[in-house]
């Protein structure tokens, strides 16, 4: 079962949901409520019902994981879940919010350039849907443009902070770096910009 469900990673024993929840770096990535509409992103929603009508669910919150019956709480997870357990995972996604509301851009900061190189390769996960029984059903995510990893519209910095270029090519995620004729032109560009600062 577990097989079945690692589709990312394929080392099938030592990521399992089992250890995974020992990686609290893991959970960062885990939006806060209303965060895209900050970012500016033109998606923003990413729970729907199954109806298809967006809903909000508060991913910082130990009780919507248990809800939606997600990570360690999912049937086939194999974990005995514990109080430790559960005052664990809310300690790290109370840490984890507090990062992310850190993300948010200071007008007031004067940033350096940014370049961006990214992949519309194939149609990515993006948000999930909550199935008729109040479970997210994994099979039924939508999908937007993306490498396979990392959606177009998110491979770009958020709004307040402008990119002085965006390269677009058709690569997967793990090969989008190796376009050596356009990193190279982006890092060269980003090295003019920083020069023309000073």
């Amino acid at each position: 079962a577990t097989e079945r469900m690692n589709t990312m990673v394929k080392n099938t024993k030592l990521f399992t949901p089992k250890s995974h929840i020992t990686n609290p770096s893991a959970f960062s990535f885990v939006a806060r409520t209303g965060e895209r509409e900050l970012f500016g992103k033109e998606h923003v929603d990413n729970f729907y019902d199954s109806e298809g009508r967006p809903i909000t669910k508060d991913l910082h919150q130990l009780e919507t994981w248990k809800n939606l019956k997600i990570g360690m709480y999912h049937p086939l997870s194999n974990v005995e879940v514990t109080p430790a357990h559960e005052e664990w995972m809310q300690a790290v996604l109370d840490k984890c919010l507090k990062f992310r509301k850190g993300l948010i851009p200071d007008p007031e900061s004067d940033y350096p350039p940014v370049a961006v190189i990214r992949g519309d390769h194939i149609d990515t996960s993006f948000a999930l849907v909550q199935g008729k029984d109040g479970v997210v059903d994994f099979d039924l995510n939508t999908k937007l443009r993306g490498d396979g990893r990392i959606l177009l519209e998110d491979a770009v910095p958020p709004k307040g902070i402008k990119a002085v270029k965006i390269v677009t090519n058709e690569r997967e995620h793990s090969d989008v770096l190796n376009d050596l004729e356009n990193v190279d032109g982006l890092l060269q560009l980003l090295i003019e910009k920083k020069d023309q600062k000073e």
